[in-house]
């Protein structure tokens, strides 16, 4: 055979190839459409349109990307939705398509007149059709597409705000909850940092107060950032919630110990909460009520930018308030609190965006005496606390370099009344500025550098009235302390293939009418992948924090003796005493620096796409140098191991193990040498089960259970005395601890999703098992009997939302 001959025929081969690959294609494709809705043959072109948008069902969110398919209709067939639409029973005789663009917005053309199908079908909603008249229809279709059941993933459509391009570097140990875990977890009735408290590193907190012992360390060494700023505190005094919903929160991120230079003045633990930008997509809101308080959020676009506003109030003090009325001789305890987010977002040119926020949070607390032959209620003690601020943060980005300069200004009231002793404190009237300014820079690909400063501008101010006995003379004093704290940070941040390693540092001054003290605190990170599922990360580094004053015997005296209520004397574990103290603190003390050295050394493999399981070592040792003098004692040394199993959030079911082992001690000096005792916040063992399954209809049941170490305490061995009047004989500090705490909190979630609106409904259960734990003792008049329990019953708190 001729070579001439031989190319044609392979000539003529390839092109019966391609002649059967095309009909091939052409045959599966018309395959694949006859499936869904194929479409043969084009109409005559028409004139008509039909534009409309899709919406997920109940948050009204844009479905972004989705196809939309037209074609004819049942003349007979009745306008509107179709609910549980099955596949057309024949193909269609023609068909059109439109997707969906970031508004959610689309537009069929070229329709012919009559009555058509309007139909949706995508991954994780239900196949839903709509029946129309074109042209009749004149307005634009709004279309609610419902999710399946088994989609348990919310998705909330805002503004983005402009981000650093230099992204930090993950610490050992940084976990991030989702927004559907902190809205389910059993037990902590949807906040954010209650949350946490189910997380490894993160100690039991006596009677489920807001207490956060972050790795052995003291709550009054760890920070809360709301944004770029922190608060004075974060729980409400009732130690329930938190000061901000957790729904205005679009990031939550807890580090308890090795967070990068940009934080300073925090020598234990850190928790960031980053506000969310309000919805552009229209405007949207919810109401709630449950057995905590009352609140409502509204958000939406405003010009350009758009707005969030939250405002909630707790309602346990009204039926104590009735209950007291009927109850006139008898003491009552009245708690009330109250807070507030207003924020303001708008994009600005040039990738530049403009933040304004406002914060507020006002706590009430009061223990009343029942009444007197003047039928008035007199506080045996009463707390009233506040803060509010404002802040701004604008951000930006010029060329490979991004920016941020953010101010806050803020004020905290504090005031503490015993009108039964006519005592009254009103401390810590203090007016803050801090400001933040950073800015981050690429050097290359696998480099980058970020050189920030930051301050703390303070001035506070206190009164204190006080009349010890009846009939002595009243007696007054002021008490103003000012305070200027400043910090210069820089961080080089390598990422090699599998290797990315931080290395930076820390330059702060402080400043006070007490003292002045100076610290650099360098600071390395590292992680490494090896493998496709193992990582291995390690830090180290140094961390200050300025210290003045010492607590308040008077307030302590009157918080251990609330037990006079009931004629006995309560002992509360030390944790709870030791951070309260609502004093400013004197000039006569001199301002120190604490200064913290963090190890921590962590391990980390996946075992499939949904399980995680982790291993943690760490220690913390703190150093206080004025521990010898005023007898505060602030440092201590903490060290253990923290595990953790975690099934993350992909399908139904969510969930995870938690252990942590820990020893922490607190420091004490017998002349020049250190002597370590026993912490109040030595928790030994600390484990923690979580699980939440999603089930058919939007049910939802989850459980936790916590298994953990007794707290340390003071124990009462007898007292001396004759009458009422004995004196307690204290055994040696914290040589007992209580016994062994369990709990079990169970949480049914139920939804119901109606086409603009969601109405959720829990069930919250705590101590479903209602197991006496035994958080104090009380101690009878001689100190010769006590009682244990007095802790948390079984709890159910029913809670219903509505969100528009």
């Amino acid at each position: 055979m001729s070579r001439r001959r031989l190319a044609s025929c392979l000539t003529v081969a390839v092109a019966v190839a391609v002649v059967d690959v095309a009909a091939s294609r052409e045959a599966l494709a018309s395959e694949a459409l006859a499936s869904e809705a194929p479409a043969p043959e084009a109409p005559e072109p028409s004139a008509h349109a039909l534009a409309g948008d899709l919406r997920r069902a109940g948050d009204r969110t844009p479905l972004v990307g989705v196809a939309v398919l037209a074609y004819p209709a049942d003349p007979d067939a009745r306008l509107g939705e179709v609910r549980a639409a099955a596949p057309p029973a024949q193909e269609p005789a023609w068909l059109r398509r439109a997707v969906t663009d970031d508004q959610g917005a689309f537009v069929l053309d070229d329709l012919p007149a009559g009555r058509l199908a309007i139909e949706v079908v995508t991954a994780g909603y239900l196949r839903a059709r709509w029946i129309v008249d074109v042209p009749d229809r004149r307005r634009p279709l709004r279309l609610f597409l419902r999710p399946e059941d088994r989609s348990v993933y919310r998705t909330v459509v805002h503004d983005r705000v402009v981000q650093s391009v230099v992204q930090p570097a993950p610490s050992p140990a940084r976990r991030v909850l989702s927004r559907e875990e902190v809205r389910t977890i059993p037990g902590s009735q949807g906040d954010p940092l209650r949350a946490i408290q189910s997380l490894p590193g993160v100690a039991r907190a006596p009677f489920g107060l807001g207490l956060l012992v972050l790795r052995g360390a003291s709550p009054r060494t760890s920070q809360v950032f709301v944004g770029d700023h922190p608060v004075p505190y974060a729980f409400h005094l009732t130690g329930l919630t938190t000061v901000l919903r957790g729904e205005v929160i679009d990031d939550l991120a807890f580090v308890p110990s090795n967070f990068d230079p940009r934080y300073g003045n925090a020598s234990g633990g850190l928790i960031t909460l980053t506000p969310r930008a309000g919805r552009r997509d229209g405007y949207h809101g919810d109401v709630f009520l449950d057995l905590g308080g009352v609140g409502a959020m509204a958000e939406g676009p405003v010009g350009k930018g758009s707005f969030l506003v939250a405002a909630r109030r707790s309602h346990l003090d009204l039926p104590l308030r009735v209950n007291a009325a009927l109850q006139k001789y008898a003491y009552v305890i009245l708690p009330n609190y109250a807070d507030v987010q207003v924020f303001y977002d708008r994009p600005l040119r040039r990738r530049q965006h403009l933040h304004v926020g406002f914060l507020g949070a006002d706590d009430r607390l009061a223990f009343k005496t029942p009444v007197n032959e003047e039928g008035e209620r007199l506080s045996t003690f009463e707390t009233r606390s506040s803060f509010y601020r404002v802040d701004l943060a604008y951000r930006g980005r010029v060329g490979a370099t991004s920016f941020l300069l953010t101010p806050a200004f803020r004020v905290d009231t504090h005031r503490v009344i015993v009108e039964t002793m006519d005592w009254d404190v009103d401390p810590r009237r203090s007016y803050g500025t801090t400001l933040r300014a950073q800015i981050d820079h690429p050097l290359s690909e696998r480099v980058a550098l970020v050189i920030g400063a930051d301050a703390d501008l303070g001035h506070q101010s206190g009164d204190t009235r006080m009349r010890p006995y009846y009939g002595s003379v009243t007696t007054s004093n002021s008490t103003t302390l000012s305070h200027d704290y400043l910090g210069l940070y820089s961080e080089a941040i390598f990422r090699g293939r599998s290797l990315t390693l931080v290395a930076g540092s820390r330059f702060a001054a402080f400043f006070s009418e007490s003292g002045r003290g100076f610290a650099v605190d360098p600071r390395l990170r590292a992680r490494a992948e090896l493998g496709e599922r193992w990582t291995v990360s390690a830090a180290a580094g140094v961390y200050s924090q300025p210290w003045i004053g010492r607590y308040s015997e008077a307030v302590f005296g009157t918080l251990n003796g609330l037990g006079s209520l009931t004629t006995g004397q309560l002992v509360l574990p030390d944790q709870i005493v030791k951070n309260f103290d609502p004093t400013v603190p004197s000039a006569e003390y001199d301002l120190r620096v604490l200064r913290s050295h963090h190890a921590s050394l962590g391990a980390a493999v996946r075992l499939d796409h949904e399980v995680d399981l982790e291993a943690t070592a760490f220690v913390r040792d703190l150093r206080d140098p004025g521990v010898q003098i005023y007898e505060d004692p602030v440092g201590g040394l903490a060290f253990g191991g923290e595990f953790l199993v975690r099934k993350r959030l992909v399908r139904r079911l969510y969930g995870w193990i938690a252990y942590t082992l820990m020893w922490a001690r607190q420091e004490e000096y017998r002349g020049a040498t250190r002597i370590l005792t026993l912490s109040p916040y030595d928790q030994r063992h600390n484990l923690v089960a979580v699980m939440s399954l999603r089930l058919p209809r939007d049910w939802q049941i989850g459980a936790r259970f916590r298994l953990s170490s007794g707290l340390p305490y003071t124990p009462i061995q007898g007292g001396f005395g004759s009458g009422n009047d004995y004196t307690p004989l204290k055994g040696p500090p914290l040589s007992d601890r209580f016994p062994i705490f369990h709990q079990l909190d169970v949480r049914v979630d139920k939804r119901w999703v109606l086409r603009r609106t969601i109405v959720a409904a829990y069930l919250d259960v705590l101590n479903a098992y209602n197991y006496g734990n035994t958080e104090a003792y009380l101690y009878s008049s001689d100190y010769q009997r006590r009682i244990g329990g007095l802790s948390l019953p079984i709890l159910p708190i029913f809670g219903v939302r509505v969100e528009i």
